[in-house]
């Protein structure tokens, strides 16, 4: 009796894998990347600026020296702010980790601004004109 429900179990849980492994990968969302260039200390670096509907990141590469801690959550953005060719098309974000400013090209500071910040962080909005 004891083996028999130890075999159902063993069989259940081998039928179970291909769900669990399915559902993972059902969760990954998608996601752009953008070549921007961050200020560190008295000089810029060229990061990889990633946003998705969970949140954004930022890293040097894949074995770059430069990186975030890992996604940034939308809720964590305290404040953000955007200007325009001016300012070198700058995005300047404000969460809990600190304060970093990010230069894109045009078009690329426009999708990451209309299509991400305002979307998921547009109540933390200080000003944005990426047009000006």
């Amino acid at each position: 009796m004891v083996v028999r429900r130890a075999i159902v179990l063993v069989v259940a849980a081998l039928l179970s894998m291909p769900m669990l492994w399915g559902q993972s990968k059902q969760a990954e969302t998608p996601r752009q990347t953008f070549k921007a260039r961050l200020t560190i200390g008295m000089g810029d670096v060229e990061v990889n600026f990633i946003v998705s509907q969970n949140g954004y990141d930022w890293n040097t590469g894949p074995k770059g020296y430069y990186h975030s801690n890992g996604v940034t959550p939308w809720r964590d953005v305290r404040k953000w702010s955007c200007t325009g060719e001016r300012s070198g098309f700058a995005l300047d974000i404000h969460d809990q980790t600190g304060a970093r400013g990010f230069q894109f090209r045009h078009d690329d500071l426009v999708t990451v601004v209309n299509d991400y910040f305002k979307k998921y962080a547009g109540d933390k909005l200080e000003s944005c004109n990426p047009e000006a």
